[in-house]
């Protein structure tokens, strides 16, 4: 089974968080791009690799896509483990970037 790119499945299992936005810059105009973003208007959306299916019934098919957390906390019945996941998450990015910073500026 392969899902459309418009086609918003249901998230049945996470296994890893390897990126996150406040936006979808496609979806922006113009002036929305080029002036600062109210922050009530940001919405958090993780890159996460998981299994995906039309529903709970659905076996479904592993995948990588952005979901908004409002999904991952409405769907996922393992709020724990997505915690947890995303705590790693959040502290490997902040290690990775000030490790890639130092390492530039040598």
């Amino acid at each position: 089974m392969v899902f459309a790119e418009a086609e918003t499945p249901f998230i049945i299992e996470l296994f890893e968080v390897n990126g996150h936005r406040c936006c979808e810059p496609m979806d922006m105009s113009l002036f929305q791009r080029r002036n600062e973003m109210p922050k009530e208007e940001k919405r958090m959306c993780y890159l996460v690799r998981g299994k995906f299916g039309r529903d709970t019934d659905d076996d479904g098919v592993i995948d990588t896509r952005w979901v908004p957390l409002a999904d991952l906390v409405e769907q996922l019945d393992d709020q724990d483990e997505l915690d947890e996941l995303l705590a790693e998450y959040e502290t490997g990015l902040h290690k990775c970037m000030l490790a890639q910073r130092a390492e530039l500026r040598v």
